[in-house]
């Protein structure tokens, strides 16, 4: 049996080498027979004509697939939901801010911080803020008003609108979405946002919240009025507890003082009245008869 015929250094990919021959950049790295056989060198294989557009295919409708999945589908179910089924919603808004009756004073890291954040007004807002947001408000608020009712109003799409019957979870839930409220630092004002669904609910609805509002406000103030006033009377009666001590003190020290200056002061000599007999230690003369 011939043996097959070897390959040339200028000879195409295909055929046998042996490794005395000097290989091609295609046969680097190709392990070489210990017995000095021959290496068959064999053509890279490249999709060319139908396979490589069945590849182009093949990967085209997964991207177009992904675009539409993503974006195309989603982009419009909430353009036909904005355009035809949604409903309209009425926004009440308003401001106001927290002002105290105690002069401000100037403290040197409210200078250089530039904001109100660190005082008493700014840690009020904040607080009055996260009311508006809590279920406290809805409590105080379904004293005087159905909320389930005004956001469950035939108006109101079935997305929008509140589903009955609601627990107070998610009713809470509903009015965080329907609320807004947060303190602007830059002005030290806080905004309210209400939204509903006829112009009169938003409008019941943002006085409403106004006035819960307001009572807050004034039970924090006539609080931070009751602790001032504690901490004074305690503050007076120490310095009544202090200047009673001190006026002790002062009385003690007087009486020490005035017992050590009589103690060092000589005694004066006893001085007899006027015109009284003086008594003699020498022997009367007596006169003879």
């Amino acid at each position: 049996m011939a043996p097959p015929p070897t390959a040339t250094p200028d000879r195409a990919p295909g055929g046998w080498a042996t490794p005395s021959q000097e290989l091609g950049p295609s046969t680097a790295g190709l392990p070489v027979p210990s017995d000095g056989g021959q290496i068959a060198i064999l053509p890279a294989r490249r999709p060319t004509g139908a396979d490589a557009v069945t590849g182009h295919r093949r990967r085209f409708p997964r991207r177009l697939l992904s675009f539409v999945v993503v974006v195309l589908i989603p982009v419009t179910l909430a353009g036909a939901y904005y355009f035809f089924i949604a409903s309209d919603q009425y926004i009440a808004e308003f401001r106001f801010a927290l002002r105290s009756v105690e002069p401000a004073r100037n403290e040197a890291s409210a200078i250089f911080q530039g904001s109100t954040t660190s005082s008493p007004i700014g840690v009020d807002s904040y607080a009055i803020a996260q009311y508006l947001g809590s279920r406290d408000i809805i409590d105080d608020l379904g004293k005087t008003l159905d909320l389930r009712e005004m956001f469950s109003r035939p108006e109101a799409d079935w997305v929008a609108r509140l589903q009955l019957p609601v627990s107070i979870e998610e009713l809470v839930r509903y009015w965080k979405n329907q609320v807004d409220a947060f303190f602007d630092a830059t002005n030290g004002t806080i905004v309210v946002r209400a939204r509903a669904f006829t112009p009169d609910d938003a409008l019941k609805l943002a006085q409403g919240i106004f006035a819960s509002s307001e009572r807050l406000v004034n039970d924090l103030s006539a609080r931070a009025r009751r602790d001032t006033l504690r901490n004074s009377e305690k503050e007076v009666r120490r310095a009544e507890r202090r200047l009673k001590t001190a006026l002790a003190r002062l009385n003690e020290s007087a009486t020490e003082r005035a017992s050590s200056t009589r103690a060092k002061r000589p005694t004066p000599p006893r001085r007899l009245p006027a015109g009284s007999a003086t008594s003699s230690s020498e022997p009367t003369p007596s006169w003879p008869h």
